[in-house]
């Protein structure tokens, strides 16, 4: 089906997976698309995402600022930021602020929203969560063992959910109160994870991790993570987003010009095929043609 004929708030997750200028492309292909691209939801998300970070005008203790902003003052500030950037071969610093930790760092990320960061330091593999902002330390996540996870920040709410993926491969949910700091665990996969990859995303109840290729593909499971439960996809990760409700997935057209096509399936295609994490086989693979995409 066309992807002008999806819901609206299909079409506006897929394009917060974007970057501004591919939002500004695809507002010119219809008036419809044109309304969309104009959400001011939208432009918040962009403006917040890790490919843009703070404008210059704004430092992030004036957040609040950009929510009383219509959508078309978010966009003029935009094309005032782009039009500011430093020449070829030196880095625009739109904003920068220092942290006094004690230790020597030898990673850090920040997350979408450019508040939140996680660190690691060259003598602990703790993880670390901070409070760009403020420069306040907000949780610690104690482990001997190297590891890596994604965050979902509960929209509405002060809580992030934190999955962890620690060498070994054990997987577990932390939800965090980002206001205290307090924690609890609120997932445990339970078991040793095998052919473990990397982690995807988590996304409200559900989270993706790729599985190591065997032979020549490689795969990707689906989990549930409040009712533990899971279905293993036959998709490409790098060719997979999870969003709100939603797996969009792009794949090649099997007719010339081997076009990328691409499919938004609903997570409740998958009721049929749920298992519980307790059957680790982990052999089940659902593919494009046995889960059908989004209908209209």
């Amino acid at each position: 089906m066309s992807f002008t004929t999806l819901d609206e708030d299909i079409v506006l997750e897929i394009l917060k997976l974007g970057d501004i200028y591919t939002v500004l492309t695809v507002s010119a292909i219809n008036k419809s698309l044109h309304h969309l691209a104009l959400t001011k939801q939208l432009w918040l998300s962009l403006i917040e995402s890790d490919t843009f970070r703070a404008p210059p005008d704004l430092p992030p203790h004036n957040r609040e600022t950009l929510k009383s902003y219509s959508s078309e003052e978010l966009i003029s500030l935009i094309k005032r930021t782009a039009s500011t950037r430093a020449p070829l071969g030196r880095v625009a610093v739109s904003h920068q602020f220092f942290l006094d930790l004690g230790i020597q760092i030898r990673h850090a990320r920040l997350f979408p929203g450019a508040r939140y960061m996680v660190l690691r330091s060259t003598t602990r593999d703790n993880l670390e969560l901070y409070d760009a902002w403020s420069g306040q330390h907000v949780w610690t996540n104690v482990t001997d063992r190297p590891s890596s996870c994604e965050i979902d920040f509960v929209p509405g709410f002060a809580i992030a959910r934190v999955l962890i993926a620690h060498i070994g491969y054990t997987l577990h949910v932390e939800e965090i109160d980002l206001t205290t700091g307090a924690s609890r665990e609120i997932f445990s996969l339970g078991f040793v994870t095998k052919r473990f990859r990397s982690l995807c995303s988590i996304v409200g109840d559900f989270f993706l991790y790729s599985l190591a290729p065997l032979y020549v593909s490689s795969k990707l499971v689906l989990v549930n993570w409040r009712t533990s439960t899971y279905v293993v996809l036959g998709h490409e990760p790098s060719r997979t987003a999870l969003i709100p409700g939603y797996i969009v997935t792009t794949y090649p057209g099997s007719d010339a010009p081997r076009q990328q096509l691409l499919t938004v399936t609903s997570l409740s295609a998958y009721s049929p095929h749920w298992k519980p994490l307790t059957q680790r086989n982990l052999t089940g693979q659902l593919t494009l043609c046995t889960v059908p995409p989004q209908p209209s």
